[in-house]
């Protein structure tokens, strides 16, 4: 075998990668962000405290962020289940983030830029420099 590890994998990440989980954290604060603009109104519209509402952005936010983590980490389950996630969510949510940016303009349009950093993360995450680290890293960690 050559001197470099392969299990050392963080030293040859691609920039693809890189760039990928970069625009998927930005893309977790402006969710957070947003969550905290629009709190309040859902709260007062479905009579839930502020509090729950910011209890429940906090844990599903900590969820996303330790995916983002564990896909930067070249764990390929976690990119496949933010994938699965991100298609879930970006289906349901299409109607209701047009219908956001004409009654909450700021909101919707923190909606828009947030899908978008997760198109581009996820584009950069699957494409080929990004697939081959992620295969060479469960070859690496099988051996």
């Amino acid at each position: 075998m050559s001197e470099v590890s392969i299990a050392n994998s963080e030293s040859i990440k691609p920039k693809s990668v890189i760039m990928g989980v970069k625009f998927l954290y930005v893309a977790i604060i402006i969710s957070f962000l947003r969550g905290i603009i629009v709190g309040p109104q859902i709260g007062a519209a479905e009579g839930i405290p502020f509090a729950s509402v910011v209890l429940v952005l906090i844990f599903v936010s900590a969820i996303i962020w330790l995916l983002v983590y564990k896909i930067s980490q070249a764990k390929n389950w976690a990119r496949i289940v933010y994938l699965i996630l991100f298609a879930i969510g970006n289906c349901a949510t299409f109607w209701p983030l047009i219908v956001s940016v004409l009654e909450h303009p700021v909101s919707g349009l923190l909606g828009i830029v947030q899908a978008v950093l997760e198109i581009i993360g996820m584009v950069l995450l699957f494409s080929a420099s990004s697939n081959q680290w992620f295969k060479l890293n469960k070859v690496a960690s099988v051996d």
